[in-house]
């Protein structure tokens, strides 16, 4: 999706009415760093869960990132679990952060701190993904233009299409 907005940007570089100048020959990632407070650090071993996405069908399910919750904090992982106030906090081993962001910087200062992100395709994952967070994504059934566009060396997008998450 990325490239075929910016094939159309780079079409109206070529009508001389319009001054689009200095347009790549790939959009470069967004810049999310202007969100990010400066004294926000990565912290080692920290993994950001997130078991959100709009759809069902691309939703691994909560109970199954509270499993992985459990079995990373066992490993010596710091898991933060991005909550609706949904999980079932007697599930969750109680090392386990859970929150629920107020706002959008807020979110993002969240991800910044994480070494890995862990979630749904969704808009977290696309966030985690401009940021250049190592990421784990489950996809199901989605199709592959709503992959990650950047950074993709940081992404494994876990899919199978004829099955739900």
């Amino acid at each position: 999706m990325a490239e075929q907005d910016w094939a159309l940007a780079r079409i109206l570089q070529e009508i001389p009415e319009i001054d689009i100048s200095d347009v790549s020959e790939f959009p470069p990632a967004p810049d999310l760093f202007h969100l990010v407070r400066p004294e926000t650090k990565t912290i080692e071993h920290r993994i950001l869960t997130h078991p959100g996405a709009s759809r069902v069908y691309k939703q691994w399910t909560l109970s199954r990132f509270e499993e992985l919750a459990e079995q990373l904090v066992a490993r010596g992982f710091e898991v933060v679990l991005i909550s609706q106030n949904t999980a079932d906090k007697n599930r969750l081993p109680a090392s386990v952060i859970q929150k629920t962001p107020s706002d959008l910087k807020s979110f993002v200062n969240d991800l910044a701190s994480a070494e890995l992100f862990v979630g749904n395709n969704s808009g977290p994952m696309n966030l985690a993904n401009a940021l250049g967070i190592l990421s784990v994504n489950f996809s199901g059934p989605s199709p592959e233009k709503w992959d990650p566009y950047w950074h993709r060396e940081h992404v494994s997008n876990l899919r199978v299409p004829e099955l739900r998450c």
